[in-house]
């Protein structure tokens, strides 16, 4: 039985890979700084923060150092967060930057030593430390730094103005509700679409790209127009997150003109790509009854891939006719999520009622 030799095999993991924290190998030292982040949480808890706190500070090798303050965050050791404060602030930038990313994930939400030390590094020479600055002020505080967030969309650095247009986008529009995207334009300053707008037209194409996505949710026709171009042949190879996210927002906009983008990645001879699905989902929002009906499918499939991704579309795209499937599945999960269930037959509901 397996299970008798469970604790002991645990044991001599942990006893091996404190030993080999401490071998004259940097590569060894490396792989067991990442392995004792899954004994945190168990008995030699302290023991093992210990050691890990030791490296993080000492190490000769820098990247034995990351190790292990990326050992720490990834074990949730929130004693450390002290120790992760004061390696953010002074030393190497590398591990300043990891630092911070390790306080964004430990740290209490609004901690001031945190928040101190992050806001320091907004202000750095140096653009690394600017941006992790920004990502752990996100995590920290939320929307009571959106204001600054938007000061440095217009920095020298355009790593840093790509991931503050996505950390506005990130606080702005957490889901890709309707109710929520009225919730952020009802609450939205004129004023900040004003200053993002020249970022539409930035020579750094992944910069104008996120610019064009957040200015589309909010609204902004210059952006809108831009969509489908985003799309076609023509147009730079998008990231994929991006490429996703504007075909969501077409679809969310009921952006006809964009349709033969949309069938170009919905209708392939092959085999599905990741944008696939997503391409389905938008002409089905367009009314396109073939994408409609491929949903209705994958609703009733035995693939519970398909039928699970179905599920959440049919709400979002308030395709009433797949009401009783949902019904059913509700009556008996066989190992679907239930609370979406309900979120998709909520959605249906609320797409009845009269606005």
């Amino acid at each position: 039985m397996p299970a008798e030799f469970g604790p002991s095999l645990l044991v001599r993991r942990l006893e091996a890979a404190l030993r080999d924290i401490q071998s004259s190998r940097v590569q060894v030292r490396r792989a067991a700084a990442r392995d004792l982040s899954q004994y945190i949480d168990s008995s030699a808890r302290t023991r093992i923060v210990g050691r890990l706190e030791q490296l993080a500070m000492e190490d000769a090798d820098i990247e034995v150092r990351v190790q292990g303050v990326l050992a720490l965050a990834d074990g949730g050791a929130v004693e450390s967060v002290g120790l992760l404060v004061n390696l953010a602030r002074a030393g190497v930038p590398r591990i300043r930057q990891i630092a911070l990313l390790a306080l964004g994930e430990l740290a209490e939400p609004g901690s001031a030593q945190a928040v101190e030390v992050a806001l320091e590094a907004v202000e750095s020479a140096l653009p690394g430390l600017r941006y992790q600055g920004l990502v752990t002020l996100k995590n920290l505080q939320q929307g009571a730094v959106l204001g600054l967030i938007i000061s440095k969309t217009v920095d020298d650095d355009s790593e840093v103005r790509w991931v503050a247009i996505r950390l506005i986008d990130e606080l702005c529009f957490p889901n890709a509700s309707r109710d929520s995207i009225s919730r952020v334009l009802e609450a939205w300053d004129a004023d900040n679409t004003r200053k993002l707008q020249s970022l539409l037209e930035d020579p750094d194409r992944r910069v104008a790209v996120a610019a064009t996505l957040l200015l589309s949710r909010l609204g902004v026709v210059t952006a809108i127009d831009k969509l489908p171009t985003l799309l076609s042949k023509a147009s730079h190879k998008l990231d994929p997150q991006d490429e996703e996210a504007a075909i969501e927002i077409i679809g969310q906009l009921g952006l006809s003109h964009a349709k033969p983008e949309l069938e170009r990645r919905a209708w392939r001879l092959l085999w599905e790509a990741p944008t696939t699905w997503p391409a389905r989902v938008a002409l089905a929002q367009l009314g396109d009854p073939r994408a409609r009906q491929s949903i209705l499918q994958s609703l009733y499939s035995n693939s519970p891939l398909k039928c699970a991704r179905a599920i959440e579309a049919i709400g979002k795209i308030g395709l009433e006719e797949g009401r009783a499937r949902l019904q059913h599945l509700l009556a008996n999960p066989a190992g679907y999520d239930v609370e979406t269930i309900r979120t998709a037959l909520d959605r249906l509901n609320s797409a009845k009622q009269p606005r």
